[in-house]
């Protein structure tokens, strides 16, 4: 009997360890300021509000499913990759009030039937992105731009069935070099 309470005390403390270490590999947006990611973030069905920028840096991934992404405030936001970084979101939105911001990324993105509003629009500088079947609404800038490196080429960019209104700028812009 008291192998068996021991035996089921060691399998209760097993899993409650691998419950914490599995949630710690989150990384929680701040109260204020930046967001930085450097592991694999995931969320869905939630809003989540934002006064600095996003930087995925590193292997970092942020992974968004149905959210309401808000930047607020009079900061200047943005959200930015880096080369190995990745930022996928699938349906939900982003917005911006009090100020403008852009997604610049030279790694992974995936951003899918996502509304995007009050932005100066997305700024790609890799060949490795998809932006389709989204709304761009409002653009201070250009609604899509890529301006990709001059290596790379078969690594894949997919921009397609978009629509972008009230943009200040193109409506998509590709610089290839």
């Amino acid at each position: 009997m008291k192998r068996l309470i021991a035996l089921t005390a060691i399998v209760t403390l097993l899993a409650i360890v691998a419950v914490a270490l599995s949630a710690s590999a989150q990384t929680p947006p701040p109260g204020s300021g930046d967001w930085a990611i450097s592991d694999s973030t995931t969320f869905s069905n939630r809003q989540i509000t934002i006064t600095g920028s996003i930087r995925i840096i590193g292997n970092g991934h942020l992974s968004l499913t149905d959210v309401d992404l808000k930047f607020t405030g009079i900061a200047v936001h943005d959200i930015s990759l880096t080369t190995n970084g990745r930022f996928t979101v699938k349906d939900g939105t982003i917005t911006s009030s009090g100020s403008n911001f852009t997604i610049s990324a030279d790694g992974r993105l995936s951003i899918d039937g996502c509304n995007i509003t009050g932005t100066d629009g997305i700024t790609i500088n890799s060949w490795r992105a998809q932006v389709t079947n989204c709304t761009i609404d409002r653009s201070g800038g250009t609604g899509i731009l890529v301006n990709p490196p001059s290596s790379g080429y078969a690594a894949g960019l997919d921009i397609s069935h978009n629509h972008i209104f009230n943009s200040s700028g193109y409506g998509i812009r590709i610089s290839v070099p």
